[in-house]
């Protein structure tokens, strides 16, 4: 599948591909369902739906690519790492992020 294909997906198409993907990686490994939820630390009847069906919970889905030798590769996903990519604007809303404090204690965050 082509990046612009994976765009024009919905969130639900998009979660079932992610799935198909980690049950090939998953059989390659020569691992069952049963031994891969095991040693994830996911229920058995929670990864087999995820297979299924795409859906899971992000911690779950973190076990998955944890146990799948894949958890590095989503610690990029929303890094911001120059002015370039972000805009000059929006780089310049999150420099200015400024914490403040309320009269009952509790900081709080804003823009100015």
């Amino acid at each position: 599948m082509t990046p612009q294909e994976f765009l024009l997906q919905t969130e639900e198409e998009i979660a079932l591909s992610l799935a198909i993907q980690a049950k090939k990686l998953r059989i390659i490994k020569n691992i069952t369902q049963v031994e891969f939820a095991k040693k994830s630390g996911i229920a058995y009847a929670t990864y087999s739906k995820f297979e299924r069906t795409g859906k899971i919970s992000l911690n779950g889905f973190l076990k998955v690519l944890r146990h799948l030798g894949r958890l590095k590769e989503i610690s990029t996903l929303l890094s911001v790492d120059s002015i370039e990519e972000l805009g000059i604007k929006e780089f310049a809303k999150l420099s200015s992020v400024k914490e403040k404090k309320r009269a009952f204690g509790k900081a709080i965050m804003y823009f100015k």
